[in-house]
């Protein structure tokens, strides 16, 4: 009898043990990520690459240690099969010139998008890297396989050539078109705006003006400035958020060209490391699961109380990569940046 109860003993811990690994699950670290050379990762663009089936995200590599920041930057890359356990993979190469943690022409914020094999990156490329924010600006395409995208980036065209256009990011929209959205000087304003075009072939774009809706709509929810647009389609329509330094608002829209305001995530401090200032410059991604994240940088040493990014101390402009797992609560997208996520291992 006690060798047959040891058996049905082990039997049951063993069952056990195989139920519990089935629903193991764990949180991702905060931060996830931090640039190894300067400390200065900013403006992410999550991607998913379907032929190493793995994630991506591609980041300004601003350099704060080096006394000038915002300029010789570098694109750089980390990866992770499961939203957990992110590796530094290095710094992307433009037509086999670069690689290294300083750059000789200044890169920002790349938009991406993956067409069959091949992935089209779109990236703010300065001309020269004079402090504090380099020359003229030009949104630079270029493309890569899907099994090279660190060292395989050649260059393509120029997409959008106005020296004060930066931050692209890129969608389709209901049409089926690929749409560009990003920020530009308004012509005789002392602002800026949220400009689109679109494309269906990546190569010839019709430049559309203004985002149509409530984007410029100041007087309804007041910024004046915002920069670092990103969307992702999901539960039925298109999201939009953008950067106006003082967390994020999101813009609803049926079919990815009228925008109609949400209101702000990411504009309350958070309780994890690292975590406590305004989200700043974001990407989104929706999983095969069909679940929707946000990866964001922050600048946690930051008040807030200086916004000329030039009279920064070096600790104010260190900047970390976060992860947040948004909602949809009652026809709006949320975010508890505080909130446990848990993540099959």
């Amino acid at each position: 009898m006690i060798r047959k109860a040891n058996i049905i003993l082990l039997m049951s811990l063993a069952l056990l043990m195989e139920n519990c690994t089935s629903v193991y699950y764990r949180v991702p670290n905060a931060p996830i990520f931090a640039d190894p050379n300067y400390n200065g990762s900013t403006d992410p663009e999550i991607i998913y690459n379907p032929s190493t089936q793995e994630y991506l995200i591609y980041y300004t590599a601003r350099r704060p240690l080096s006394g000038e920041p915002f300029v010789a930057c570098p694109i750089g890359v980390v990866s992770s099969k499961n939203l957990l356990d992110w590796t530094f993979r290095g710094y992307c190469s433009f037509d086999g010139i670069g690689g290294e943690k300083d750059s000789a022409l200044t890169f920002w914020a790349p938009g991406m998008i993956v067409v069959g094999d091949t992935c089209h990156m779109y990236v703010t490329r300065k001309e020269d890297s004079t402090p504090p924010w380099g020359g003229p600006s030009k949104i630079v395409h270029y493309a890569a396989p899907l099994t090279d995208m660190i060292e395989g980036w050649k260059f393509v065209d120029v997409a959008i050539d106005d020296p004060d256009a930066i931050d692209a990011c890129l969608f389709r929209n209901s049409k089926g078109d690929i749409t560009m959205i990003y920020r530009n000087c308004i012509k005789g304003e002392p602002r800026c705006g949220t400009f689109w075009a679109t494309s269906q072939d990546l190569k010839h774009w019709e430049e559309r003006g203004l985002v149509n809706g409530d984007v410029e709509n100041v007087d309804k929810h007041g910024f004046h400035y915002q920069e670092g647009a990103n969307v992702i389609f999901w539960k039925g329509y298109y999201w939009l958020i953008t950067d106006p330094h003082c967390g994020l608002p999101v813009y609803r829209s049926s079919n990815g060209e009228e925008w109609e305001y949400q209101g702000l995530i990411l504009d309350k401090p958070g309780t994890r490391l690292y975590d406590g200032t305004y989200g700043r410059h974001a990407s989104m991604i929706v999983t095969p699961d069909d679940r929707a994240f946000i990866v964001y940088h922050v600048e946690p040493l930051r008040d807030y109380v200086e916004y000329d990014d030039t009279r920064l101390s070096i600790v104010e402009q260190l900047c970390f990569l976060q992860i947040a797992e948004l909602k949809v609560e009652n026809g709006k997208l949320q975010c508890n940046r505080d909130a446990m996520i848990r993540l099959p291992e």
